[in-house]
């Protein structure tokens, strides 16, 4: 959570979004996959990444939830081009900022062919 989100905030609506935070990191359990999207104004949202968790929980350094993980898959270069829409590989699914929900969710409508 950068200063600018904090700024007129009190310290219990920081800590209450900083515990939601924490929760959001440690849902992936060690060997889940996860796709990392981009969201570009002319390109629209795409899938750039696959990665898999290596380790079982998530650490906080300096103010920010962070996970080893192992690359899988990358979006060719330039992402914005070449790497497959968001809909194409879960569906019509509603992102908000770093949000974490598993694939059997009944919003997802997962198709990894989609990734080439």
């Amino acid at each position: 959570m950068n200063e600018d989100k904090k700024k007129g905030m009190s310290e219990e609506e920081i800590n209450k979004i900083m515990a939601r935070k924490e929760k959001d990191a440690n849902k992936a359990v060690q060997g889940d996959r996860i796709l990392l999207c981009q969201n570009h104004y002319n390109h629209g949202h795409r899938v750039t990444h696959v990665v898999e968790t290596v380790i079982s929980t998530a650490e906080k350094t300096d103010e920010m939830w962070t996970r080893l993980v192992r690359v899988v898959w990358v979006a060719q270069d330039s992402w914005e081009k070449y790497a497959p829409q968001t809909k194409n590989v879960i569906g019509d699914f509603l992102f908000k900022g770093g949000n974490l929900i598993g694939a059997n969710a009944p919003s997802i409508v997962l198709n990894l062919d989609a990734l080439k």
